[in-house]
């Protein structure tokens, strides 16, 4: 299996499983840097979570929930007005 290939899998394994500790672990295996506002890296991952096919509808609707609880339009990367 391919470098690239191994990648993908692990991040959909790390994003799906919407545990803090296994995302921060993916991403230090990876050497991927850490935001440092929660909310952004939150708010990314969540934006992947809905670009996946074949994600399970809970985890969907927790994204979803958190973009709309953290003032982001659905499906959109921008913020609501006064929030």
């Amino acid at each position: 299996m391919s470098a690239v290939i191994e990648f993908f899998i692990a991040q959909r394994k790390a994003y799906l499983s919407f545990d803090k500790k296994i995302i921060l672990r993916f991403f230090e295996e990876y050497g991927i840097t850490v935001p440092d506002d929660e909310n952004e890296m939150w708010r990314n991952i969540c934006f992947i979570i809905l670009d996946m096919s074949d994600v399970p509808s809970e985890i969907r609707e927790k994204a979803e929930s958190w973009l709309a609880e953290h003032g982001y339009v659905k499906r959109r990367m921008i913020k609501k007005r006064g929030r």
